[in-house]
């Protein structure tokens, strides 16, 4: 949890205010919706999810109080809920062939 509501934190502190701050590019969330969608955040619940890792029930941080905080679907993991997708099969082989550490077969 501590990682997470840091991360929350880092994330409004990298939110530009002004017009001449997002014009800067030394903010990563400089528009309206990536200000208020956590998408690093809801990547890392995600993760945890599909690992099988416990999350928690609530995150007591403003950012993660908007509609935009919730994981609203469940991904389309590798085919899962409808077409095999060839292409990314096809790449993830060769991550696997060249790199087996990074992505373990079964992920």
């Amino acid at each position: 949890m501590p990682a997470l509501i840091a991360a929350c934190d880092l994330h409004v502190a990298r939110i530009a205010l002004t017009e001449r701050e997002a014009d800067s590019g030394d903010f990563e969330f400089d528009t309206p919706l990536l200000a208020v969608h956590p998408t690093e955040i809801l990547a890392v619940l995600r993760l945890r999810d599909l690992l099988g890792l416990p999350n928690p029930a609530h995150i007591d941080h403003p950012l993660m109080q908007t509609p935009y905080a919730q994981i609203t679907c469940t991904p389309n993991i590798l085919g899962t809920l409808g077409a095999q997708d060839d292409l990314l099969e096809n790449f993830l082989d060769t991550v696997r062939q060249r790199d087996p550490q990074v992505l373990p077969a079964g992920l």
